[in-house]
C-alpha cells in the first residue's frame, strides 16, 4: 500500500516537460532575454563613466527635473536647470536600486519554491539571468549616483546607502515606524513561505512579469 501511494504521488507531481507548450514558450523567452542582454556593455559604460564629460547635458526630458514648473525653475539659469534635471535622475534611480535589490532576493526565493517541479532549471536559469542583469543595473546606477553627488555636494543628499529588500524603497515615503515594521514582516514572511511553496513562487513570477 505504501509503495502504491508513493507511485500515485509521483504521478500527481507537477512537471514541466520539454514537450509542453509552456516549456517551449519559456525556452523562447529565455533565448530572447539572452539575446537582448546588454549587461556587459552596461558594465563597461559604468566603468568608463566620467561626470565631467556629460555634466552639461540633460539626462531626462526637462519636465523630469527637480522643481520643474515652479518659480525657482523659471528663474534658474540653464546650468542650474541641467543640475536639477540630473538630480532628478539621481533621486529616481536611487529608488530603483532598492526595488532591484528586492527583485534579486525574491527571484532566488521563488526559484527555491519552484525547485520541486520537473524541468525547473529553465525557469531558474531565467531568474538567474534577470538577477545578473539587476546586479549590473545596480552597479551602474550606483557608480553614476556616487560620482554626481560627490562632485556636486561631497556627500549623499538625494540618494542613500544600499538597503536590504525589507526596507522602504521611497525616499520621501508616507510611512512611520509601525508601517515600516509591518511591511518588513510581510516581506520576510512571503520570502520564507514562497521558498517552500510552488504556488506562492508562481504568484511572484506572475506579478513580476
Amino acid at each position: 500500500m505504501k509503495s502504491l501511494q508513493c507511485s500515485t504521488n509521483e504521478i500527481n507531481r507537477p512537471s514541466l516537460t520539454p514537450e509542453s507548450k509552456t516549456y517551449r514558450q519559456l525556452q523562447l523567452n529565455y533565448k530572447r532575454a539572452k539575446q537582448t542582454d546588454h549587461s556587459p556593455d552596461l558594465d563597461q559604460l559604468a566603468a568608463n563613466f566620467n561626470y565631467e564629460e556629460c555634466k552639461n547635458c540633460y539626462w531626462n526630458p526637462p519636465e523630469f527635473s527637480l522643481l520643474y514648473g515652479t518659480p525657482f525653475w523659471e528663474q534658474a539659469s540653464e546650468s542650474q536647470k541641467i543640475i536639477l534635471n540630473q538630480l532628478y535622475w539621481v533621486a529616481y534611480y536611487s529608488q530603483i536600486i532598492s526595488a532591484e535589490i528586492a527583485t534579486i532576493f525574491f527571484n532566488q526565493t521563488s526559484a527555491t519554491g519552484l525547485y520541486s517541479i520537473e524541468g525547473f532549471r529553465l525557469i531558474c536559469d531565467t531568474l538567474d539571468l534577470e538577477t545578473r542583469q539587476e546586479r549590473s543595473h545596480i552597479s551602474a546606477f550606483r557608480r553614476v549616483i556616487d560620482e554626481v553627488e560627490n562632485k556636486l555636494f561631497g556627500e549623499r543628499i538625494f540618494s542613500f546607502p544600499m538597503r536590504s529588500p525589507f526596507r522602504e524603497t521611497m525616499i520621501f515615503a508616507d510611512t512611520n515606524s509601525f508601517k515600516n515594521w509591518w511591511k518588513g514582516l510581510q516581506l520576510h514572511c512571503f520570502g520564507l513561505l514562497s521558498a517552500g511553496n510552488t504556488f506562492l513562487a508562481c504568484q511572484y513570477l506572475t506579478v513580476n512579469d
